[in-house]
């Protein structure tokens, strides 16, 4: 988690707790799109986001 003068606390989402790709909500690329039509692929961002804010 990183902390900024102006924010409180930002942190970035990844596919997977073994994926370095960052995936970028402000930007909707094919990358993100592919990820948000896709079911299983979305079910696994939403986990890996929901287990992200648990530990903090």
């Amino acid at each position: 988690m990183k902390i900024t003068h102006w924010w409180l606390g930002w942190k970035h989402c990844y596919l997977d707790k073994t994926s370095l790709e960052i995936i970028d909500f402000n930007k909707l690329d094919s990358k993100l799109a592919s990820i948000l039509r896709d079911e299983d692929k979305l079910k696994k961002l939403i986990k890996s986001i929901v287990s992200s804010i648990k530990k903090i």
